[in-house]
C-alpha cells in the first residue's frame, strides 16, 4: 500500500510536517556504493605492505649491510631498521607500586587488630588483600611482602585454633622464602608450627608442573625464581608469573600436589606502543636491549609494526643471520657460516637462499607501459564518485528549498 507523506523546507513554509530521515537511502546511494568498494580495495594493498617489509636486527657492517639489501630486495623485501626509542621520560604512578603501598597499609591495619585482640577481623582482612593484590604484588616481584601478609595470617589463624588453614598459609610463607619468625614477636606456638611445616615439606614428594605459553618465548618464574623444564618443587601454593617483551606480564598462584604434575596454559596480550616503548626504553637502560635475545627481537618486531625479521650476528670469523616470523613468534630459519675471502654478496646470496626457499621468491616488477592499475587508481574513476557526490548535493539543496509539496512513497524505499 503507498503513503502519502508531505515534505518540505521548514525555513520556508510554516506548515507542519512529518521528516523523512535520509541515512537509511545512503547504502542504497552509488556515491556511498563507490566509497566502500575504494575502501575494501584499498586494505589488501596496505597489509601486503607490510608483509612485504623486513626489520634488520643487529649491527651488520656497511658492505654487509648494502649486500642484504640488494638480495632482499631482489626478493621482493623491502628492508626497513628498528624505529628510534629516545629517552627514557618519567611516568605517572605505577598502579603495581600503589597496591604495595595499599597492602603495606592493610598489613599494618591487620597488625593492628591482632594486638587489639582481633584475629577474626585481621584474618579477614589479610585474606581479602591477598586475593585483591596478590597478582600485583607478583608481577611487582615484592614476594617478601606476599611472604608476609601470609605469615600473619598463619599468625590470626592459630589464635582462632584452625591449625590446618594456619598449616597451609605457613607453607605458602615458606615457598615464599619466609624465614623463621622472630621469638620476640611472636607466641612459641608460631615458632614451633613454622618448624613442623617446613620439616614436612622437606620430605613430602615433590611436584612438577608444565606450562604452555603463548607466545611460547615468554619466560615463566615461580616465587621469583626461573622455572627450568622438569624442574620438581616442594608441594604447596607457588606463585607463577610468565612475562615477555611487548605483553601484559600474567601472574597467578597454583596449589601443587605432592607427587604430581599439574599443567597450566598462560596467555600473555599485547601491550599497547606506549607500554610496549616503556618496556624496550627500560630494557635499554638497563643494557638488556639484546636482539639476540629471541623475546627481545620479536618485541622490537611488533615496536617496528613488522611482520618478519631477520637477526644479523656479524662476528670476526663468523657470520649468523636468523629469520624470524614475528607474528606467530617462531625462528623460521638460521644460517651460519665461516667467514673467508669470499665476497660478501656471495655470502648473502647463499645465506637468503637456504632462509627462503624458491618459492616464497617474489619477483621485483617495474611499471611499464603494459602495467595496468587498478581501477580506483584511475582518474576516471574518481572523476565518476565526484560528479555523482555532486550530483547528490544539487538534489539535496534542491528537495530542500521546494515549498511543501505531496509525494507518494512505497513502504520499504
Amino acid at each position: 500500500m503507498a503513503q502519502r507523506v508531505e515534505i518540505g523546507n521548514p525555513l520556508l513554509s510554516r506548515r507542519s510536517f512529518p521528516t523523512i530521515p535520509l541515512m537509511p537511502l545512503m547504502p542504497r546511494s552509488p556515491v556511498f556504493a563507490a566509497l566502500l568498494l575504494a575502501l575494501l580495495a584499498s586494505l589488501p594493498e596496505a597489509a601486503s605492505g607490510q608483509s612485504r617489509s623486513i626489520v634488520v636486527l643487529g649491527s651488520p657492517s656497511p658492505p654487509l649491510e648494502q649486500a642484504l639489501r640488494l638480495e632482499l630486495q631482489a626478493r621482493g623485501l623491502r628492508m626497513v631498521t628498528p624505529l628510534p626509542l629516545g629517552p627514557l621520560e618519567p611516568v605517572g604512578p605505577d598502579p603495581e607500586e600503589r597496591s604495595v603501598t595499599e597492602a603495606e597499609g592493610a598489613l599494618d591495619r591487620a597488625r593492628k587488630l591482632y594486638y587489639d585482640v582481633q584475629p577474626a577481623r585481621a584474618a579477614g582482612l589479610l585474606e581479602a588483600e591477598l586475593r585483591a593484590r596478590g597478582a600485583a604484588l607478583a608481577r611487582a616481584r615484592r614476594y617478601d611482602l606476599l611472604a608476609k601478609l601470609r605469615l600473619w595470617h598463619a599468625v590470626c589463624l592459630l589464635k582462632q585454633s584452625e591449625t590446618a588453614a594456619a598449616r597451609t598459609a605457613l607453607a605458602s610463607a615458606i615457598l615464599l622464602g619466609h624465614g623463621p619468625p622472630d621469638g620476640a614477636r611472636f607466641p612459641p606456638s608460631v615458632a614451633k608450627a613454622f618448624e613442623s611445616v617446613r620439616r614436612q615439606l622437606a620430605v613430602e614428594p615433590r611436584a612438577r608442573v608444565e606450562v604452555e605459553l603463548e607466545p611460547a618465548d615468554a619466560q615463566v618464574w615461580v616465587d621469583g625464581q626461573p622455572l627450568a623444564a622438569g624442574a620438581e618443587l616442594a608441594p604447596g601454593e607457588h606463585w607463577l608469573l610468565a612475562e615477555s617483551p611487548g605483553h601484559l606480564a600474567t601472574a597467578r598462584p597454583v596449589q601443587l600436589d605432592s607427587g604430581r604434575t599439574t599443567r597450566l596454559k598462560l596467555t600473555l596480550y599485547p601491550a599497547d606502543r606506549s607500554v610496549l616503548r616503556r618496556q624496550l626504553q627500560t630494557l635499554a637502560s638497563r643494557g638488556e636491549l639484546d636482539p639476540r635475545s629471541p623475546r627481545i627481537a620479536h618485541a622490537l618486531c611488533r615496536w617496528r609494526g613488522v611482520r618478519q625479521a631477520l637477526l644479523v650476528d656479524e662476528g670476526p670469523t663468523e657470520l649468523t643471520l636468523t629469520r624470524l616470523d614475528c607474528e606467530h613468534g617462531q625462528t623460521t630459519g638460521r644460517f651460519r657460516e665461516k667467514l673467508t675471502r669470499a665476497p660478501t654478496e656471495l655470502v648473502v646470496q647463499r645465506a637468503l637462499s637456504q632462509l627462503w626457499s624458491p618459492g616464497e621468491r617474489v619477483p621485483t616488477r617495474s611499471p611499464g607501459p603494459t602495467t595496468s592499475r587498478p581501477f580506483y587508481k584511475r582518474w576516471w574513476f574518481w572523476t565518476l564518485v565526484g560528479a555523482a557526490a555532486a550530483g547528490a548535493t544539487a538534489a539535496g539543496v534542491v528537495l530542500g528549498t521546494r515549498g511543501p509539496g505531496t509525494y507518494t512513497l512505497r513502504p520499504g524505499l
